[in-house]
């Protein structure tokens, strides 16, 4: 798994590299997680196309935002619109933050914020919209004969963490890789995340609710742990993968052979 440096963004990573359980080893330039398109410059975009052999990219995002920050058009690839959520689930993301609405929204908050992701994250794994297009988006892997397939959501944090961590299950990676390949997204975003905060700070008051706000921002191991351990009470990865997502034995095999050296 390596960061792919690009002009314009920062959070965009070819999970080529990460090695299975059984000794596998994921392709290079097949699978890359990523955060919103909408600023990534020309250069970027043909570093994607020419150097990635990007064919597909997949939109976890919502109606309302993919209509406020659309993804560039861009010849011979594919987009395929598939929301993981409704606009009621959206939590803080860096496309949605407004320092005119976030003290009103969160001034009143009386759960904890670990909760209220952990929560978060539950619903999007378990929400009707998120297991049909999860599934989906299996479905749209199994059919990328060649080339690269990209799907993003808004930071690449929450909706793209949860289908990454299904598809490297699905791959047979081991669950502590998943979390630190999850948990990769602080680190790339650490200096945004600077800037964010600075802009925070000048923009809303209540200490407590800026603080709630730094908490939403950031990727923690307990977030994605809450999908793992829900899944573990839905009766295990294996049982999620083939009843939920639809991957058959046969699915979950062609899927590692399209994908794992």
């Amino acid at each position: 798994m390596a960061q792919i440096k690009l002009q314009k963004l920062v959070n965009v990573r070819d999970l080529g590299g990460i090695r299975t359980e059984d000794g596998r080893t994921i392709k290079e330039k097949r699978l890359i997680r990523s955060e919103t398109l909408f600023k990534a410059s020309q250069k970027d975009i043909d570093k994607l196309t020419n150097e990635y052999n990007l064919r597909t990219v997949v939109d976890f995002r919502t109606v309302l935002e993919a209509e406020q920050k659309p993804d560039p058009e861009i010849k011979g690839v594919t987009n395929i619109f598939n929301p993981i959520i409704d606009e009621s689930v959206m939590g803080i993301t860096r496309e949605t933050i407004s320092l005119f609405d976030i003290p009103k929204r969160y001034v009143g908050m009386t759960i904890e914020p670990m909760l209220y992701m952990q929560n978060m994250y539950r619903d999007i794994a378990f929400g009707d919209l998120a297991k049909k297009n999860y599934a989906n988006f299996f479905r749209i892997l199994l059919q990328q004969e060649e080339g690269s397939t990209l799907w993003h959501c808004s930071a690449g944090k929450d909706r793209v963490g949860i289908g990454t961590m299904l598809l490297l299950s699905a791959l047979g990676v081991a669950r502590e890789t998943i979390i630190e390949d999850y948990l990769m997204t602080s680190y790339y975003f650490r200096h945004e995340n600077r800037k964010l905060e600075l802009l925070i700070h000048l923009g809303v008051r209540d200490k407590k609710v800026r603080d709630y706000i730094f908490f939403l921002m950031d990727v923690k191991r307990e977030f994605i742990e809450a999908v793992f351990d829900e899944i573990e009470k839905f009766g295990g990865m294996d049982k999620y993968l083939e009843e939920v997502m639809g991957l058959t034995t046969e699915k979950r095999e062609k899927l590692k052979d399209m994908y794992l050296d």
